[in-house]
């Protein structure tokens, strides 16, 4: 793989306790705050867009942020360490279907750094891998992908009623918890989501990576707490009735009730930005 460059801080007010990160790592990033003893569990989101804030092409073959940063070593190493220093990392069933063979771990998206991703874990008292989330209502899920079947993985699907019915049809591999949740007009809440995870996995770090359905959620209850965007330096455009999904989907949050932030810091490799914000409480 190639190799990633380090990080130049614009701007730093990152809030939290500075991670003492292993020397790879520690080179990549400089200093790295992060909230470590969050009671109820920190939640933060990590996307990467356009300059005209597409987050996926939504085309075959070219979903996923890897076509959206340019396959950017240094956004995949940030990704991996996102991923090692977190609990559980909750996405919704749309980004499993787009990306079938994904397993939401530090040393999947960037494996060149695999070992020292489980030093940083291992230092922070995680488990080896952190709980995969998947969120679907249908329950319309193929448990024979590989993320399901060879159990090195911990899953759980948070699901409706229905959901759950459907999902019992197949055999539920042993790495795989189902919790069932009420929902409501075809959704189920930020709320019921962390509640479930945290009867399952205890921590005091979540993470969300989409899809913007998933994010749209967790900000129209007011859960997430900050928001990782890396900032790419290309146009992907649009047409008139376009579906490319942007960021927030699926809600108007302005001029009724806009979400406003803080930004925290300014991170800069090549013509990528790497910008991380606060949300305010409302």
């Amino acid at each position: 793989m190639k190799q990633p460059l380090a990080f130049e801080t614009l701007y730093n007010q990152e809030r939290g306790e500075r991670l003492h990160l292993p020397p790879p790592l520690d080179l990549l990033l400089g200093e790295f705050r992060m909230p470590l003893e969050s009671h109820p569990p920190y939640l933060i989101g990590n996307f990467v867009s356009t300059l005209d804030g597409v987050v996926s092409l939504d085309e075959a073959g070219h979903e996923g942020g890897g076509p959206i940063s340019g396959f950017h070593p240094s956004d995949q190493a940030l990704m991996g360490v996102l991923r090692a220093i977190a609990d559980a990392i909750i996405v919704g069933s749309r980004t499993l279907h787009e990306e079938p063979t994904h397993k939401w771990t530090a040393e999947y998206i960037y494996p060149d750094l695999a070992d020292t991703y489980q030093e940083l874990r291992r230092s922070l008292g995680k488990s080896e891998r952190p709980l995969n989330v998947l969120v679907s209502t249908s329950g319309n899920l193929d448990l024979s992908l590989n993320l399901f079947q060879e159990g090195t993985i911990p899953v759980l699907i948070v699901t409706s009623t229905e959901g759950e019915k459907r999902l019992h049809k197949q055999t539920i591999p042993p790495s795989v918890q189902i919790k069932a949740c009420t929902s409501e007009g075809g959704m189920i809440s930020a709320s019921n989501i962390l509640h479930a995870v945290q009867e399952k996995q205890s921590g005091t770090l979540y993470l969300t990576e989409g899809g913007p359905g998933m994010l749209t959620t967790f900000l129209r209850d007011g859960s997430l707490d900050e928001l990782f965007l890396t900032l790419a330096p290309q146009l992907a455009g649009h047409m008139p009735g376009d579906t490319r999904p942007s960021i927030a989907m699926g809600h108007h949050f302005a001029p009724d009730q806009p979400l406003w932030s803080d930004l925290l810091s300014v991170k800069r490799v090549e013509s990528h930005l790497f910008l991380r914000y606060a949300f305010r409480k409302r």
